[in-house]
């Protein structure tokens, strides 16, 4: 479970950095919150 949950953040972290570079990170729990709110709800 916990393997998991480091893939989901390494690639939205990874999204982040290749998109919005390094200054983007401080958005990174507003990302990761709506990322996995919209996967779960299409679940």
């Amino acid at each position: 479970l916990q393997s998991l949950a480091e893939m989901m953040v390494d690639f939205i972290r990874g999204i982040i950095l290749d998109t919005m570079g390094k200054d983007g990170m401080r958005f990174f729990p507003l990302i990761a919150t709506l990322f996995l709110f919209i996967l779960f709800c299409n679940l």
